[in-house]
């Protein structure tokens, strides 16, 4: 009796638990098959560097390949000189690809970002990478030392669908933001926090933390209206209510009646009473075209934009856009000057001069001889040279002779339109014509004795043919199958698709799948 009591309290308990077990077997394994669990689901944007050189990163990806923005915060308490930068890709055993040579200063809380645009990372979800930055310590922005630090950048991000970045200064001192970065869709917006909000457009203020520095009321890329540095000030004649102080200040006020006219709106000049300030021309409250003060640079000015000097007439470099950079005597002073005569793109090899690329242009694609289903891409191997890189064409993709990337083989059979050819082997005296891209018959027209060329023939059958009927080839460029007709030969199938045309035997060709 007892067992029979005990029996019915264990089936008792089961039917009462083992529904709530099965229903959580169920919901356990809907949540791990659905990838709940997964890293892309709970990784978040991370970026890990030392704590005086603060970062935070983006990405995005475009086609085949990735855009990653890191911005650098220098809160070490001096200036630092920039000296290289080095993307690696963790998912890759730490593969470098993508080493950036530098010779830029950051001062003490400027903040910069550095774009690598166009990076053939892995195809995960999360991205993982390495950033080395190559610095030295500054005494000032003219005097550094020469031992060099290495810091390592840690970057952990999901990229979205969206445009590459723009290098430049986010905030640097002395003036407000000169840099705007893209919106990243679906992603955080790394302008979003450089605002200082303002409410009406075009008004001006001193800059509350530096009083030789006119802010002006403008909107930035998402519309918002925030305080953007404008002109600097003279130390002699600080910002007073939005105005430098006097005749003393970086190029003339605007409304003070110290009017350098300009003829051009937009035109820029270096000062021709300072060599180290750009000047713009801009309306002033009066309406005048004024040359007005837009930037100090801290080095040299010429025809209008800060350029950097150098100290060896005919040595090159290369900047931070890989473009060939010669030292070249203008005046009195050296300064580095863009070569317009290197049409591809700097590089500088080991031990080397940097020079022009003699191998390829950035970026270039081109179709490989004799292959239809490969292309070259011209890229930055890990000594840092350019050449020619071969991929493979994606699935029913070709890449078609003179063109320069692989696309969808779209080729019409036949062209003309209304073009006229004979009949194949089992319809010799048929007339057939072209239409809409396919041979069509002609219905109710039949040659009596011969068909020649398109054309009806009285005379004996194949007298004059150049090929035997029902003769098969494959074209020059093995994208197509030929047959031959009435004593000519005609494209009677694409090999359209993952296909091309191989020979098979004495006069027979075919359509064949790619290896």
């Amino acid at each position: 009796m007892n067992k029979e009591k005990k029996a019915q309290a264990a089936f008792e308990y089961l039917a009462t638990y083992g529904w709530v077990l099965i229903i959580l077997f169920f919901v356990l394994t809907y949540m791990i098959t659905s990838g709940i669990f997964s890293e892309s689901r709970v990784t978040s944007e991370e970026c890990y560097s030392q704590v005086n050189l603060p970062c935070k990163a983006y990405s995005t990806k475009t086609s085949n390949n990735y855009n990653i923005g890191l911005i650098l915060s220098n809160g070490m308490g001096y200036p630092i000189k920039i000296i290289s930068l080095t993307l690696q890709d963790i998912n890759q055993n730490g593969k470098v690809l993508h080493p950036k040579p530098y010779s830029l200063i950051l001062e003490q809380g400027e903040q910069y970002l550095f774009a690598f645009n166009g990076v053939p990372l892995s195809p995960n979800t999360i991205q993982k990478l390495k950033v080395q930055v190559a610095f030295s310590p500054c005494k000032d922005k003219n005097n550094c030392i020469q031992n060099t630090y290495v810091s390592d950048i840690k970057i952990i991000t999901k990229p979205v669908e969206g445009q590459g970045f723009n290098e430049g200064y986010i905030s640097k001192s002395g003036s407000g933001p000169n840099l705007r970065i893209p919106i990243i869709p679906g992603g955080p917006n790394p302008g979003s926090g450089l605002c200082s909000p303002c409410s009406i457009e075009n008004e001006r203020q001193c800059n509350p933390n530096n009083n030789l520095e006119v802010q002006v009321c403008k909107k930035n890329n998402l519309d918002q209206l925030c305080w953007e540095g404008e002109r600097l000030c003279s130390p002699e004649n600080p910002c007073v209510n939005g105005e430098c102080g006097g005749s003393g200040s970086i190029g003339p006020n605007p409304g003070s009646g110290l009017c350098s006219s300009c003829s051009k709106e937009g035109d820029t000049q270096c000062n021709p009473n300072n060599n180290l300030e750009v000047q713009v021309c801009k309306k002033n409250n009066l309406g005048q075209l004024c040359w007005v003060g837009e930037r100090s640079c801290s080095q040299a000015c010429y025809n209008g934009n800060c350029v950097e000097t150098c100290s060896n007439s005919g040595d090159t470099r290369c900047n931070q856009n890989e473009e060939l950079e010669v030292c070249t005597q203008v005046g009195t002073q050296l300064i580095w000057q863009k070569d317009t005569t290197c049409t591809t793109q700097c590089e500088q090899p080991a031990g080397l001069k940097a020079r022009c690329s003699p191998n390829c242009k950035k970026d270039d694609t081109n179709c490989v001889q004799n292959e239809l289903f490969s292309y070259q891409k011209c890229e930055k191997d890990s000594s840092g040279l350019y050449s020619w890189n071969t991929y493979q064409c994606g699935r029913n993709e070709k890449c078609l002779p003179n063109s320069k990337f692989c696309t969808l083989d779209n080729r019409p059979l036949c062209e003309p339109i209304g073009k006229v050819i004979c009949g194949g082997q089992d319809d010799r005296l048929g007339l057939y014509r072209c239409k809409e891209d396919r041979w069509e018959k002609i219905q109710n027209q039949q040659c009596q004795m011969d068909c020649y060329k398109g054309e009806c023939d009285n005379r004996p059958y194949g007298q004059y043919d150049e090929c035997n009927t029902g003769d098969r080839r494959c074209t020059s460029d093995f994208l197509s199958v030929e047959e031959c007709r009435g004593g000519e030969w005609v494209k009677i199938e694409n090999c359209a698709g993952d296909t091309y045309c191989t020979i098979t035997g004495p006069q027979e060709a075919q359509c064949t799948n790619r290896p």
